[in-house]
């Protein structure tokens, strides 16, 4: 039993510890961004897609026809009579086609976003040091910040800074 309170005293110096290191760092200017915002707002990510989707239309076209005419001979499937495997070959065909289509559209989308998160992640440090920042963190609402004070979500500002940015190039 003293093991026990011997770590759990332990524990609670540790944590001890870490708050009040947060705390001294408080003085000190930090902030932090909701990162999701940050990219559904970056004109940047938009211009991107935007593009993806000009060049990609006829993909968009082809699978999305695909897809009605998939779901359309799965739930019609029961009326015919598919004796000689027909219906089910052309069902595997269609879904090994709309697979390869949602391929190449994955694909491209993984290359927008590594291209975005690169270009966000690059102008988060210029913002951070021509604000004097010590440290922004990225809010993502996946339990990584609980909770910040109003006044240290800087996500407009750097939401503004990011596009103006854009208008320059």
């Amino acid at each position: 039993m003293s093991k026990n309170l011997g770590l759990m005293f332990g524990t609670l110096a540790l944590v001890m510890s870490i708050i009040s290191m947060f705390l001294s760092l408080k003085s000190e200017p930090l902030a932090f961004v909701e990162l999701n915002e940050v990219y559904s707002e970056c004109t940047y990510a938009k211009g991107l897609m935007a593009e993806h989707r000009r060049n990609n239309k006829t993909i968009l076209i082809e699978r999305d026809s695909l897809s009605k005419l998939f779901k359309s001979l799965i739930n019609d499937k029961d009326q015919y009579q598919d004796t000689a495997g027909i219906v089910s070959y052309y069902l595997k065909a269609l879904d090994d086609r709309i697979g390869s289509l949602n391929s190449v559209l994955d694909s491209d989308k993984e290359r927008i976003n590594e291209k975005v998160w690169n270009f966000i992640n690059r102008e988060i440090l210029e913002f951070g040091k021509s604000n004097k920042y010590h440290l922004i963190m990225g809010a993502t609402g996946d339990g990584g910040i609980m909770y910040g004070e109003a006044s240290l979500n800087v996500t407009e500002d750097f939401i503004d800074y990011l596009n103006k940015g854009i208008a320059k190039e």
